[in-house]
């Protein structure tokens, strides 16, 4: 009994469209772009690497790190924007805006991002929390 091979999955191919008047010479198998050329070029081909990386299968474990941290740095983010309300808001203190609008809308403004930042203090992982069992166990 033989064991039939599952066919290799086929991507499509990537298409890239080329910088506008590029100099391309066929015998050297050469592209000559200007530097602005280059720089829009690169990001077309970033955006195409970006994709072909998200066709990779990846396992588990390393997808739910990848979210983890991603939480993380959401984590940071939010409590950078708080620190930046909440000068902007001392800034205003002392002075004659303390009852304007402006000052109102800060408030509230902080009090939305601190109910943020705490749901997001209440997420915690270390790593091997979460077993995930294998094939074969």
């Amino acid at each position: 009994m033989t064991k039939k091979r599952r066919p290799r999955r086929e991507q499509p191919p990537v298409v890239l469209a080329l910088p506008n008047n590029p100099v391309v010479d066929i015998d050297s198998l050469t592209l000559t772009i200007t530097d602005r050329q280059l720089n829009n070029f690169y990001e077309e081909v970033e955006r195409a690497w970006n994709r072909k990386q998200m066709r990779k299968r990846k396992s588990r474990v390393v997808r739910l790190n990848e979210a983890i941290d991603q939480v993380l740095e959401a984590k940071t983010e939010v409590e950078d924007i708080k620190f930046e309300i909440e000068q902007w808001k001392e800034g205003l203190e002392g002075t004659n805006f303390e009852g304007t609008l402006k000052y109102e809308m800060l408030e509230e403004c902080l009090q939305g991002i601190e109910e943020v930042f705490e749901q997001l203090e209440e997420v915690t992982y270390t790593d091997g929390d979460i077993i995930f069992p294998g094939m074969f166990d």
